[in-house]
């Protein structure tokens, strides 16, 4: 994987050599339970 914008580049020069990816942005449900609580950054499982 590599950033949208060198794909972009990539593409101009070869529309065969790079192959998109539908990334789905996370959706957050406005009835979710746990949306009050943040997960910190540096949490260990």
């Amino acid at each position: 994987m590599i950033p949208t914008v060198v794909a972009k580049k990539i593409a101009e020069r070869d529309q065969e050599t790079v192959i998109e990816n539908d990334v789905k942005e996370e959706v957050v449900e406005e009835d979710d339970p746990y949306a009050q609580y943040v997960v910190p950054d540096d949490l260990m499982w």
